[in-house]
């Protein structure tokens, strides 16, 4: 990946590692903070965003197939 796309991807993933501490879970606000951390516009955040979904999505329905998920 793009190393922009690799910012925002490991911003997300930040979210999700401090989610018990955050106080706010409004859309705006996520983009607000992804965009702090990762210095990207919203554009280039939600199509990396919409990326790392689809993933998300393929990795949960082998889950739900298999009972395992291949790389």
């Amino acid at each position: 990946p793009k190393q922009k796309d690799l910012k925002i991807a490991e911003a997300v993933v930040e979210l999700f590692r401090n989610s018990d501490r955050l106080e706010f879970f409004n859309k705006k606000a996520l983009y607000l903070y992804i965009r702090e951390i990762s210095s990207c516009k919203t554009q280039q955040i939600t199509k990396v965003i919409n990326r790392m979904k689809e993933y998300h999505e393929k990795m949960t329905r082998q889950y739900l197939s298999r009972g395992v998920v291949e790389s």
